[in-house]
């Protein structure tokens, strides 16, 4: 990593703050066993908690820890099974395991389940044990497969057959005779996240093409029973990033038919029971919940979840739930479980917004705060990524601001055109337009706190990750609007960066069908020709293994405003992707951003 140029000091208590594990508390699975109790778990430092609501109880008990715990299933209604450590566990009611397998050396994903005959485990395995870093790259790449395996307790690990490696997320029937997943199109990560579905049936012994043209896909979960599928997908193959995706129902033998109406935006969804399933959507900035029938029927939660939904044996429904005003708390049928949170947290406020854009667009945005913040306190516009990304109305969200609240900023987070959860329209609304429209979307925003007396004069700053960092780069290079600017991975040139990550599919949509020469209606958008523009200080920071946004982006905008003679830094972390994934990366990160805004935007 590359030392910044100012120092780093903070004062000790937002220095504590910058902590990643300093987050609220939330319900990461549940799983209900049949005596009516209820094991949830949670994310923690070392691998995930177990807690317990006990049949009757009124809050959430700690059971005994075991560390590295990832993943768990459903077991034989006594006990769950939980993966940790390379080996799956029996884990009971109190916490206390018993190994029950081994995995193999280069699993990559698997699915989990315990029927009458005993355990069953179908897995991804990458048996590549090639680890000859000074190997030449060839290009056209030669295809990876990784191996479906499938275990179980009469004939051990079996191969089932060698598919590519771009398969992922493992769904399997409750006896193990079926098993479906998705497909991605590219080996690369692509921003219109294109491919198909597949499964395996045991009893034919063959592959299957679940879908063809799925377009942008989610996740696949196999009923039960193994009698079919839910999956998602818009089958959109001209415009699949800004086409919203819908859920539908496809039958093992049968044809596919749509669940949801179009024009949402998908957020999770599972099986509920053998006939009915539960969706979560954001609508605006704000979270919904749906119960939907295979018959076709569909009934709204009261309140929205959260998180996964189950059904207890009592047939009542349990979820997390969280508002703008409440925290996350778990309801369990007719009772409301708090979770434990710390009282940092207790001064943090949301609070909704809507304004008209500059053509007269209405936009939506939130404003997290603290309470008793002066008027007269910076504003901080973060710019969310994507752009097809969400912004949420929800105290959780407030909570990944923490360290800057706390600092004495208001943040402003824009559900600018182009944002998931307003319709396909609003959705495909920047297409051609990048850092115009959507850039006044957040210039009124800004302009509309100052009218609410959230934001005295211009002290008001900027920051974002990927297409939140491209904007930060946009907003400072062609307005003279924002005083200080942090861009986290993000970029200056569309064409450059299409060619460099291999990804055709983000320029062929919002911009336009790749064509040669390079037009002016390619570059419209780029922050490249506008470099020497930006003169107020930028922060830069970005990972070195970035497949997405690459590294480049960042050190060609760091070379010539250091050039130019401008206040500008960049930190670089080693073997970090599209985003922070170490923990002292994120934390560094998070004090890096912190300390750029007390120094050249102090409150």
């Amino acid at each position: 990593m590359t030392k910044l140029i100012h120092n780093l000091k903070l004062p000790a208590e937002l220095n504590r703050l910058t902590d990643p594990d300093l987050r609220l508390g939330r319900i990461g699975h549940m799983i209900p066993l049949h005596n009516g109790d209820l094991m949830v778990t949670y994310p923690g430092q070392d691998g995930n908690r177990l807690h317990s609501l006990r049949d009757g109880g009124k809050g959430l008990k700690a059971l005994r820890h075991t560390p590295g715990l990832g993943r768990i299933w459903p077991a034989d209604g006594r006990a769950i099974i939980g993966s940790a450590g390379g080996t799956l566990w029996r884990i009971g009611p109190t916490g206390r395991k018993r190994r029950l397998l081994d995995l193999p050396t280069g699993v990559v994903d698997l699915d989990v389940g315990l029927d009458t005959g005993g355990l069953i485990v179908v897995a991804l395995v990458n048996r590549d044990d090639t680890s000859d870093v000074d190997a030449p790259i060839l290009h056209p790449s030669v295809e990876k497969t990784v191996h479906l395996c499938q275990f179980d307790a009469q004939n051990g690990w079996m191969d089932l057959a060698e598919v590519p490696a771009r398969c992922t997320g493992l769904s399997m029937s409750r006896d193990g005779r079926r098993v479906a997943w998705a497909e991605y199109l590219n080996s690369v990560p692509e921003e219109a996240s294109r491919g198909e579905f597949r499964g395996y049936d045991a009893q034919d012994q063959a592959l299957r093409h679940l879908t063809n043209g799925a377009g942008q896909i989610g996740n696949v979960i196999l009923a039960p029973t193994g009698e079919g599928v839910i999956y998602e997908a818009n089958h959109s193959l001209s415009k699949p990033i800004t086409t919203h995706t819908d859920l539908w129902w496809l039958p093992w033998h049968g044809d596919r038919r749509k669940l949801t109406g179009g024009g949402r935006c998908i957020w999770g969804f599972g099986w509920l029971d053998a006939q009915r399933i539960w969706v979560n959507f954001v609508e605006g900035v704000n979270l919904k919940t749906e119960i939907l029938h295979l018959g076709g029927k569909s009934t709204s939660l009261r309140r929205a979840a959260s998180s996964e939904v189950v059904r207890l044996r009592s047939g009542d429904l349990s979820y997390e739930t969280e508002s703008a005003s409440k925290y996350p708390f778990l309801v369990a049928g007719k009772k409301s479980i708090r979770i434990k949170n710390a009282k940092r947290f207790d001064d943090l406020r949301v609070r909704s917004m809507k304004w008209n854009s500059t053509d007269g667009t209405r936009i939506e945005g939130v404003l997290y705060e603290k309470t008793r913040t002066p008027r007269d306190a910076p504003l901080l516009v973060s710019a969310h990524g994507g752009p097809a990304g969400t912004v949420h109305a929800l105290r959780s969200a407030s909570a990944r601001y923490l360290p800057i609240l706390q600092a004495g900023y208001r943040v402003l987070n824009p559900a600018f055109r182009g944002s998931k959860g307003f319709g396909d329209q609003f959705l495909q609304a920047n297409i051609g337009s990048q850092g115009e429209g959507d850039l006044e979307d957040i210039l009124t925003g800004v302009d509309h706190c100052k009218r609410m007396g959230v934001a005295a004069g211009d002290r008001v700053g900027i920051f974002g990750g990927s297409y939140g960092g491209y904007m930060t780069l946009r907003a400072l290079a062609v307005t003279d609007r924002f005083q200080a600017g942090v861009a986290l991975f993000g970029f200056v040139s569309n064409r450059w960066m299409t060619l460099e990550t291999g990804d055709f599919t983000y320029e062929n949509e919002y911009i336009a069908p790749l064509a040669w020469p390079v037009t002016k209606r390619a570059t419209r958008a780029d922050v490249f020709p506008h470099i020497a523009d930006i003169r107020a200080p930028l922060l830069l920071l970005h990972g070195d293994k970035d497949p997405i946004c690459s590294l480049s982006q960042s050190t060609i905008t760091y070379r010539a405003l250091e050039d130019l003679g401008r206040t500008v830094g960049m930190v670089v972390y080693p073997g970090e992707g599209h985003g922070f994934a170490k923990k002292k990366n994120q934390r560094d990160s998070s004090r890096q951003l912190l300390a750029w805004f007390l120094k050249h935007l102090p409150p």
